[in-house]
């Protein structure tokens, strides 16, 4: 994760899988909130959960190349390897008061 607008209101997630390295989970607390991601690569095919804080939005770029702008939620990302052949899900984020 690294911001791209300053204090994480805009941020880029951009898993590097390989070497060995096939899942990742990571957390950061932004001014905004906690900001959330795992992700997985399992023979070929990537996954990646990211949950955004209100008031900021994430770029998620796909190791095949995909690249997608995030809104304040929880989102559900996957891909098989084809360029463009990525399937999102979005939930709206519920927080516990």
């Amino acid at each position: 994760m690294r911001p791209l607008e300053p204090g994480y209101s805009r941020f880029l997630i951009a898993p590097v899988p390989g070497e060995g390295i096939d899942a990742c989970p990571a957390e950061l607390l932004s001014p905004f909130g906690l900001i959330r991601t795992q992700w997985t690569m399992t023979d070929g095919a990537f996954q990646i959960t990211v949950d955004v804080p209100a008031g900021t939005a994430a770029v998620v770029r796909t190791p095949h190349g995909g690249e997608h702008e995030l809104g304040p939620g929880f989102h559900e990302l996957a891909s098989t390897g084809t360029v463009g052949e990525t399937t999102r899900a979005h939930r709206e984020a519920k927080f516990s008061p």
